[in-house]
């Protein structure tokens, strides 16, 4: 948020943030932005570790809220390499074809 030409950021605390157990096996996190205005942008990370990285969750980019950037980071162990597939004929950028190649080089 802006105020007077300054960047003003606001942190929800571990307190704001409410686990709803939906049964025995899921939960959801949920948590309000108290100082949302038109216009703000809102930034939120979460991580999610899991031994199950074979079958990955599906990620959207985008949703009813208009989404600046979104992204999704791997960490797996070695030997393993995540193959990357786009669902949609989006080409690849140059940098993200370097970029792409070079974290996912494997010396065999």
């Amino acid at each position: 948020m802006m105020e007077n030409g300054k960047i003003i950021s606001y942190k929800v605390t571990s307190g704001q943030i409410e686990n709803i157990k939906i049964n025995d096996r899921w939960s959801k996190k949920k948590f309000t932005f108290p100082n949302v205005r038109p216009g703000v942008i809102i930034e939120f990370r979460y991580k999610v570790a899991s031994h199950r990285f074979e079958k990955l969750d599906t990620w959207y980019f985008q949703r009813e809220i208009p989404t600046l950037w979104s992204e999704v980071r791997i960490q797996l162990p070695q030997p393993f390499v995540y193959l990357v597939t786009y669902e949609s004929s989006r080409q690849l950028a140059r940098d993200e074809e370097i970029l792409f190649r070079r974290e996912t080089s494997v010396d065999v």
